[in-house]
């Protein structure tokens, strides 16, 4: 075999080497298209809150959640969202035990006979269950427990998403990041056994990094969602910002499934012209019966569609079937969804008031 043979050989060989690699999907699972063809409406009532709340709302029951950096002694401001009156601040800003300089938490709640609980995070090393029934009574922070994160031993960025199973599980998701060996890794979710000791499972969700069009534009944009758990703890729902897409995990059979609205642009748009880019699903809510995603369909406009509002609510079941548009007589620019009563709040977008809207009539 003369030199030149050889050597097309082995530029075919690389070749198709290269192009097996490009022909791989970058989601790894399968994705079905879907419409929402039944369109419902409601009107919502505006909620008086009787003193100062910002930031990030969540709500259960009695009690209404505004999370933020920008209250001055605690992180977190208790509402009756019936009443509107004030129920205490907890979790004070500070660097000294149990205090938070920053804070989280993924609308995780844990009920018993007589408590509601809400698992918080300050972001980087631990994990708290807070206890806002005792917390309300008594008037100071109360802790049922707390579990460190150790993340440093495996990464290089703390955990975008953890929530805390039953029997000690503990699923978090890693950020996109470049490892230690300046490799990229992509994100995905690990179920873990104890604080970290034991990883047991991993769940790849993308197989290949997005190449942006723009180097101003950070690759792990593309690939950005709003993650939450089912309370029976079985599946994990993913809103997309980029894509009209909704991701389902099943955490038991490990698979992931993507329901992307019908006549919007799959994964290789993202690497393409970012002002052919939109923002889609800006916020998300579920219960044991369905996912509730809001969506606003505006241009990304460098970054400035993600201030932006919608008034539709696109609601899905657990299996990805589309169970009915809601259209609501305010545009908001963040939901929650009390999952005892089944009442959704919305903040609206000119006036920062809180309505409540009653969907349940409108669901099967």
């Amino acid at each position: 075999m003369n030199k030149n043979h050889s050597f097309l050989i082995f530029l075919i060989a690389l070749f198709s080497f290269y192009s097996r690699k490009d022909n791989v999907p970058y989601f790894n699972g399968e994705i079905e298209s879907i419409e929402f063809t039944e369109k419902k409406y409601v009107s919502g009532d505006l909620v008086d809150l009787r003193d100062v709340y910002t930031g990030y709302m969540s709500v259960n029951d009695s009690i209404m959640v505004f999370s933020s950096s920008k209250y001055r002694d605690y992180r977190m401001n208790c509402f009756n969202p019936f009443s509107g009156n004030l129920q205490g601040e907890f979790c004070r800003i500070g660097r000294g035990p149990n205090e938070f300089i920053n804070f989280t938490h993924t609308e995780q709640y844990i009920y018993d006979e007589e408590d509601i609980k809400l698992w918080v995070s300050d972001n980087f090393y631990k994990h708290y269950l807070l206890n806002l029934t005792s917390s309300i009574k008594k008037q100071e922070t109360v802790f049922d427990s707390i579990i460190r994160i150790n993340w440093r031993k495996d990464w290089v960025l703390p955990f975008s998403f953890i929530f805390i199973l039953d029997d000690d599980l503990i699923l978090a998701k890693n950020q996109d990041q470049t490892g230690r060996n300046n490799e990229y890794i992509l994100c995905s979710y690990h179920l873990y056994k104890g604080n970290l000791d034991t990883k047991i499972r991993d769940y790849t969700l993308y197989n290949k990094p997005i190449k942006p069009s723009n180097q101003n534009i950070p690759a792990n944009l593309f690939y950005m969602s709003l993650d939450r758990i089912k309370p029976d703890h079985t599946k994990i729902a993913m809103s997309m910002y980029l894509l009209g897409q909704i991701n389902i995990l099943d955490l038991q059979t490990g698979i992931l499934k993507g329901f992307r609205l019908k006549d919007t642009e799959d994964f290789s748009a993202l690497s393409g012209d970012p002002d052919n880019l939109s923002i889609y699903y800006i916020d998300i809510c579920t219960d044991n019966n369905y996912i509730y995603a809001l969506l606003v369909n505006t241009p990304f406009a460098g970054g400035e569609g993600f201030d932006k509002s919608g008034n539709l609510l696109h609601i899905l079941d657990w299996d990805g079937n589309p169970v009915c548009e809601i259209q609501l007589d305010k545009n908001v620019f963040q939901i929650a969804l009390d999952q005892q009563k089944g009442l959704l709040y919305g903040i609206d977008e000119d006036t920062d008031l809180v309505y409540r809207f009653d969907i349940q009539p409108l669901l099967p």
